[in-house]
């Protein structure tokens, strides 16, 4: 056999997966003696398998703990059990998950062909195919030196199970799976039926069936002793309930997992995640934890543990995760994005912005990088360049009402008040109950000295949000600047009763009070607007005058006074 560019690449991802699962197939067109030579070559023990008879693969394989790291498995003689073995390695296929050594299944074209159709879950969990037929050879030579100029890169990367997501093809599943349940007898076959039978039926909401045959599985796997085959039935099950969003039930499952098997750090990792979307962090981050402690290369479980923290709003600590997670992917733009938002609830706009600079770096489509970018800086006043980050945050997702939003507040900031109101519009378009835009849109009309519409839209905030103070309180003013003071004083009450610590309410109702002549009422009003904010001049002076009005001269000059040293100058 000649040195081929196959064969290296062969080599080299097999060097990649010492230790590690990994599902290659190779075409060979020739005994496998001399391929089996080239390996051996290179330091790995070559464990064969020659498939004939009821021989069950599986099963040799479940002994890989018994070898040496640098050992693989070289599988030959898999067209001896068609057709039977392409439906068994299909529906077995996560079992590849656990064997922790390299698996090769050579064949000719025909046979590799013949197992991507009929098992095609099974074939899609490899790694790569290699053509090692002469006619590949010979291309390869022949292209050889013009192909030295781009090498073809080699990756590894761990298998990937795709599941069926269409309902047709599930329903066909089930179709093919109660078919065969008619024509085998070995238990181990039927168990693993009955399981693949309960997939289907979990992901087609069918949770009564989907039970029945994962208990008639689990039947089978208790008289059989088979505690393994229990443990990946509970996992599986597990990781469908994870993916349908029923996260009780995952745990639960995930719960019967551990116990069979306390080590098992994919477990918790998986569970921890069903914990943080049932809002329990604490248990999240005990999970995580422990995912962690048996798999401490594992950058999700920081990552996540991170997001956990945050959501507990521990930011140092979700940062000091991210971080870790960021030194095993120091390419991960969530990892970023994610301490961008932790730096920024943490006032520390300059870093937020350091890190949302680095996850658009590395993802320069991510709309929610450049809209929180935009955050950051408005919270800077630079609202220039805020707007620029909207706008391209409004590029990528072009319906974000958010962005239209605070693009409209930004806009406001500047005195652009028909640009902000545009945004306004915009936002509430695509968020009809957008009551903050609606109140944003309002105080925008209310600066242009559009009263009647201010109110309108104050209106429709207080519809969709009945306790929405901060427009209350602006509707009371709008009401004010129309002369309508008992209006505004109703506007004012309310806004007092949703929120009491108010000072600028308290001051604003004592104005409202003193054009009625109420100043009994007014200097009531402006003393708790002092006792909320005593170093408010404007409220000192105002019990002032409502002081005179009222004859109380000596009072008033002490008020005036206090005006005075807090910085009030008389007009």
């Amino acid at each position: 056999m000649i040195y081929t560019q196959q064969l290296k690449q062969l080599l080299n991802e097999l060097g990649l997966a010492k230790g590690r699962n990994c599902l290659l197939f190779v075409i060979l067109d020739k005994s496998p003696n001399e391929l089996i030579a080239h390996i051996e070559s290179n330091g790995f023990k070559v464990n064969e398998i020659y498939l004939k008879g009821e021989l069950n693969l599986l099963e040799i394989l479940t002994g890989w703990r018994e070898t040496v790291e640098s050992s693989i498995y070289f599988v030959s003689g898999i067209y001896n059990q068609f057709p039977w073995v392409l439906g068994y390695l299909n529906l077995h296929r996560d079992l590849f998950y656990d064997i922790k050594r390299p698996v090769i299944i050579v064949g000719s074209e025909y046979e590799i062909s013949e197992i991507a159709k009929l098992a095609p879950d099974f074939f899609r969990f490899r790694s790569r195919t290699y053509d090692l037929t002469k006619k590949r050879m010979r291309e390869k030579e022949e292209n050889f030196i013009m192909s030295l100029a781009k090498p073809e890169p080699v990756y590894y990367s761990l298998p990937i199970f795709e599941e069926e997501k269409g309902e047709e093809k599930l329903k066909e599943r089930i179709k093919v799976d109660e078919y065969l349940l008619g024509t085998v007898r070995d238990d181990y076959k039927r168990a693993e039926l009955y399981m693949s039978l309960a997939i289907s039926h979990f992901k087609l909401d069918n949770f009564k069936k989907g039970k029945e045959y994962f208990e008639k599985s689990n039947a089978i796997r208790d008289k059989l002793s088979d505690d393994r085959g229990v443990l990946i039935n509970y996992k599986r099950i597990a990781d469908v309930l994870l993916w349908k969003g029923r996260f009780e039930e995952a745990t639960e499952h995930y719960n019967q997992v551990l116990k069979l098997n306390p080590n098992l750090a994919e477990a918790y990792f998986n569970r921890g995640f069903a914990y943080d979307n049932l809002n329990q962090y604490e248990r999240a981050i005990e999970d995580y934890n422990m995912a962690i402690e048996f798999n401490p290369d594992v950058a999700g479980a920081y990552y996540n543990r991170g997001l956990a923290y945050a959501k507990k709003g521990e930011f140092d600590r979700s940062i000091e995760d991210y971080n870790r997670a960021i030194d095993f992917n120091p390419e991960s733009a969530d990892a970023y994005y994610n301490r961008g938002v932790a730096h920024y609830e943490k006032g520390e706009f300059d870093r937020s912005i350091e890190d949302y600079n680095r996850a658009i770096e590395f993802n320069p489509e991510s709309a929610g990088a450049y809209y929180n970018r935009g955050l950051a800086y408005a919270k800077k006043g630079e609202f220039d360049r805020s707007i620029e980050d909207y706008n391209r945050a409004i590029e990528f997702n072009p319906e974000s009402a958010d962005a239209y939003y605070n693009r409209g507040l930004a806009y406001a900031k500047k005195g652009e008040f028909d640009r902000s109101i545009e945004d306004f519009d915009k936002a509430i378009e695509f968020n009809p109950e957008y009551a903050a835009a609606y109140n944003n849109c309002g105080n925008a009309y209310y600066e242009k000295g559009n009263f009647d519409r201010a109110i309108e839209d104050y209106n429709k905030a207080i519809e969709l949000n009945h306790e929405y103070a901060a427009a209350y309180y602006n509707r009371g003013n709008a009401y004010g600047e129309k002369g309508e003071f008992d209006r505004a004083i109703e506007d004012y009450n309310k806004t007092i009763e949703l929120n009491p610590e108010s000072a600028a309410t308290w001051f604003n109702k004592g104005v409202a009070l003193g054009e009625l002549e109420r100043y009994e009422e007014t200097i009531e009003c402006y003393d708790k607007a002092i006792e909320l904010n005593p170093t408010d001049e404007d409220a000192w002076f105002a019990k002032c005058r409502s002081l005179e009005k009222l004859g109380h001269k000596d009072e008033a000059e002490h008020c005036f006074q206090k005006a005075k040293e807090l910085g009030y100058e008389a007009s």
